[in-house]
């Protein structure tokens, strides 16, 4: 019996399959949602273009924290306009509802 391994082949891929996030590119880029206060245009970024850290480190209850993060440098404008907070709810509603439509609900396979 001899004591010697071969080596593996190193034309061999290590593993049958392996899911390439570098080479993933989004296939369906969402318009920007844009809703109208007072008169003003407030344009809200992609909430999905954050990192997954960022998204996950975030307090779901902190309005204004998610405010300031999807409105930018228009934050300071946008929160200086009184509104009911049913109009708030609304805003949000829509928010979710514009993005759910280019990535689908958690949970669903949207792969």
């Amino acid at each position: 019996m001899s004591n010697t391994r071969s080596l593996p082949d190193p034309n061999k891929p290590k593993y049958k399959h392996v899911f390439d996030l570098d080479a993933l590119e989004q296939a369906n880029k969402p318009r920007e949602f844009v809703a109208r206060l007072d008169g003003q245009d407030y344009t809200f970024a992609d909430p999905y273009q954050d990192d997954w850290q960022t998204q996950t480190a975030l307090d779901p209850t902190d309005l204004r924290g998610s405010l300031k993060r999807l409105l930018g440098e228009q934050y300071e404008a946008f929160e200086a306009v009184p509104m009911p907070m049913w109009k708030m709810r609304a805003l949000n509603d829509a928010i979710d509802k514009h993005y759910r439509k280019y990535y689908g609900d958690a949970g669903e396979d949207n792969a």
